[in-house]
């Protein structure tokens, strides 16, 4: 589920970032890097930017990471 599906669903409140059910995160090649999963985290206070390139800042991130199935 992702911000933007409920955006255009339109039947599913918009749920704010961020929130437990779809944050997702994976550590990057880069030191202390997360990056963010989230189709569209614009909105969470705890994604940070390079160029197009979501991070996670979230201070339970760990714990995110912890819950994002790997890719198959």
């Amino acid at each position: 589920m992702s911000v933007m599906g409920d955006i255009n669903r339109g039947s599913t409140p918009i749920r704010k970032l961020p929130d437990p059910d779809i944050c997702r995160a994976q550590h990057t090649d880069g030191p202390g890097l997360v990056f963010c999963l989230v189709t569209t985290p614009y909105d969470c206070k705890h994604a940070g930017f390079l160029d197009e390139v979501a991070y996670c800042l979230h201070p339970k991130r760990e714990e995110i990471i912890a819950r994002t199935k790997p890719p198959n």
